[in-house]
């Protein structure tokens, strides 16, 4: 039965597919620690709520955890975050890591606060991420969710990674020490949670769904949290289509 109503569902999305809007992925690697970061995560804040025309910014803000030494441990920091930084680095950036640093699609960096740079770069890069993807859920019970992605990318994408996100807008934090000592800071986007979806190999090639289990943070208000899904290319790391839903969407079988 489940089957079926994210059958119906991914089926529903795929007719509605030619109104979405070109999607492009902006990872910003950050730390409440470090005192150079507040004005990237403003910036990506600001970019969400007016995105260039045409273009959903799909904003993924990632806290790496080599700032917690340096007086004050940010709550949301993971080493998965700083090993994900490490792999774009070393892969495709010659080994350059810092932050604020923003990747975009996977294959461009740039710093955090170069908002020129950086709208220039959305602009270029917006028709990359243009294989169509499906995105829906269905609760499943003790606060979690059954996510189900559909993805059919071209013959030259065998191997695509799938990855889904949950995130969490209008978070406030208060900082004690550190770089950023006293200060309360407030970002969008924030990377609760980003696992890999697999799917049915027993199922037919490019039908079956990715499917990704999500568990909701405690006492976060609904209309704060959104769903994402992105393909990535193994090899050279690029985001080949991406798709972002808020989990107060009134369309999903999720609300």
């Amino acid at each position: 039965m489940l089957a079926a109503v994210f059958g119906l569902l991914l089926i529903a999305n795929s007719a509605s597919a030619d109104t979405v809007k070109r999607p492009v992925v902006l990872e910003l690697f950050t730390s409440n620690s470090c005192e150079q970061c507040p004005p990237a995560d403003e910036f990506m804040s600001e970019l969400q709520r007016s995105p260039p025309p045409g273009i959903d910014l799909i904003l993924l803000s990632e806290h790496v955890d080599y700032w917690n030494p340096y007086g004050w441990i940010d709550r949301y920091s993971s080493a998965q975050f700083t090993d994900r930084q490490q792999m774009y680095g070393w892969d495709n950036f010659q080994g350059k890591v810092y932050t604020p640093q923003l990747i975009i699609n996977g294959t461009t960096s740039t710093v955090g606060t170069w908002k020129q740079e950086i709208r220039t770069a959305i602009e270029t890069l917006s028709g990359q991420a243009d294989r169509p993807i499906t995105l829906d859920w269905v609760p499943a019970g003790n606060g979690s969710l059954d996510v189900a992605v559909g993805f059919q990318g071209h013959p030259a994408d065998s191997g695509t990674e799938i990855w889904v996100a949950l995130v969490q807008n209008s978070v406030v934090s208060k900082i004690g020490a550190g770089e950023n000592a006293h200060r309360t800071l407030r970002e969008d986007g924030l990377v609760r949670t980003l696992i890999q979806a697999h799917s049915n190999p027993a199922g037919a090639a490019g039908r079956q769904p990715y499917r990704a289990s999500l568990v909701l943070p405690f006492g976060v208000a609904r209309a704060d949290l959104a769903v994402i899904a992105f393909a990535q290319r193994p090899d050279d790391h690029a985001i080949i289509g991406a798709r972002r839903r808020m989990l107060a969407d009134t369309a999903s079988v999720g609300r």
